[in-house]
């Protein structure tokens, strides 16, 4: 009996060791910086921290290799680096230029590779050209204040001074800031990897991940490597600096099929999906705001009033098409509420561009549909083409072939009101036409003026008294 005691004591006591020594195990989320700083960068770091707090992690570390980005998602990830509980280190295995070298003046702790660079934070513009003052004395404030967050230690003389000494900092912006030794008047500060060691802007050279980890005491660690979940991965791929493009084209290519083809819900569900596809990841992103949603929203509803209640095109048609064109643009830039002070110019030019070459590549994209249905004149088209039954064996021609250019000059009788499409009788047969006179009601007289985009352009016919 007492051996079974002792045996189950030790037993026991193994198990209980076995569970200290997982308790004790530290753990590591590493995730990467690389590339462009942009959304996509800010929106993996926010998942990244809240994956390492609900884990308890005992550090995070990032690895680095970017030439920077854009300034306002730099500014949230060193913000939110300086309020981590966790100690964060950054491994610039390359490059941490600009947008990066912010960043890395946030960690705890930088380690850079021999072939490191760090430094050269001037704000500049889509040509590589500098910003002007405004935006530079932000971007030095901010340096400046990031360096001084990680406070001053005792030297090798007993002296007090900064870990990271904050004129470098803003040295790493401002081209006139002079530091005898360090830096010259007329270049941006930009340090390699033995200068950044020796001016403390670097904790330590290593050769690899692995020997960071060696250094820091995390070899035998639990390293995982933060991923996204499916729904993270939705929302990162539909708010990627080009998918956005893709789905205002759409949008804006079911915006002009409205006005074609007035009466069809398709074009219209059309805009509200690809909206939605549009709006919910820049949300969910922090970009867009609900009133910005709620402006295009305000936008399909004029448009609704104006395709299927009120006749012809006007006033709320036009607001329609502005609401909903002003929505995408300010959704894709980080205002606040139409103030755009410190919104960079860069932003809202290519939140303009992305729409004005996505309304061009849509209008393009009607055009040729419009031409390739106006002549296609196969048996195979023809079978795809639609023929609507009217009063009888009557049809409706959807298509018009190139033998139907004879139509020109004939007269008919509007069989559904214009607004400004509809459909006309010429003779034995029914087309779909649109109205260069405006709004034409049912038994208006009309005469075929051309032929375009696959259907017929009439001109209400006035019938002079003899």
């Amino acid at each position: 009996m007492s051996k079974r005691i002792y045996l189950l004591f030790i037993m026991l006591i193994f198990c209980v060791a076995s569970q200290v020594g997982v308790a004790k195990q530290k753990k590591i989320l590493s995730y990467k910086l690389k590339d462009e700083i942009n959304s996509v960068s800010w929106y993996d770091t926010r998942k990244a921290f809240e994956q390492a707090e609900a884990d308890s992690v005992d550090a995070i570390l990032i690895l680095m290799n970017t030439y920077g980005g854009r300034v306002k998602d730099a500014d949230s990830i060193r913000s939110r680096i300086l309020r981590s509980f966790i100690p964060v280190y950054v491994f610039v295995d390359n490059n941490a230029a600009s947008a990066g070298a912010m960043i890395s003046l946030a960690c705890d702790s930088i380690y850079m590779s021999p072939s490191g660079s760090i430094g050269a934070a001037t704000v500049v513009g889509l040509d590589g050209a500098a910003m002007p003052d405004k935006y530079q004395s932000y971007q030095r404030a901010t340096m400046r204040a990031t360096a001084e967050a990680k406070g001053k230690i005792i030297d090798e003389n007993n002296n007090e001074v900064w870990r990271r000494d904050p004129m470098i900092a803003e040295a790493m912006v401002d081209q006139d800031i002079v530091i005898d030794g360090v830096s010259e008047k007329g270049k941006v500060l930009t340090f390699t990897a033995d200068e950044a060691l020796k001016y403390r802007y670097c904790d330590a050279i290593v050769l690899s991940e692995q020997d960071l980890q060696l250094r820091l005491g995390y070899d035998k660690a639990q390293i995982k490597s933060f991923e996204l979940s499916g729904q993270d991965k939705y929302v990162r791929f539909f708010a990627s600096p080009y998918i956005p493009t893709i789905i205002v084209t759409f949008l804006l290519i079911g915006l002009f099929s409205s006005f074609k083809m007035p009466g069809l819900f398709t074009p219209f569900l059309m805009i509200i999906g690809f909206g939605a596809l549009f709006f919910i990841p820049l949300f969910l992103f922090g970009y867009a705001s609900t009133w910005e949603i709620l402006i295009f929203m305000a936008g399909v509803t004029l448009l609704f009033f104006e395709i299927f209640i009120i006749p012809g095109f006007g006033f709320t048609g036009i607001s329609g098409i502005l609401c909903i064109i002003t929505s995408l643009v300010l959704a894709m830039v980080d205002n606040d509420t139409f103030n755009f002070e410190w919104v960079e110019p860069d932003a809202l030019s290519t939140a303009l561009t992305i729409v004005l070459g996505a309304l061009l590549v849509a209008l393009g994209a009607m055009l040729y549909i419009g031409n390739r249905f106006s002549t296609m004149d196969s048996p195979l088209f023809r079978k795809l083409a639609l023929h609507t039954k009217l009063d009888g064996d009557a049809t409706i021609s959807m298509v018009l072939s190139n033998e139907e250019t004879s139509l020109i000059g004939c007269e008919g009788v509007v069989v559904t009101d214009l607004r400004p499409i509809g459909k006309v009788n010429i003779g034995e047969e029914y087309y779909q036409a649109t109205s260069i006179s405006g709004m034409l009601i049912k038994g208006d007289r009309v005469i075929v003026r051309k032929r375009s985009m696959g259907q017929l352009v009439v001109q209400k016919l006035i019938i002079k008294d003899s």
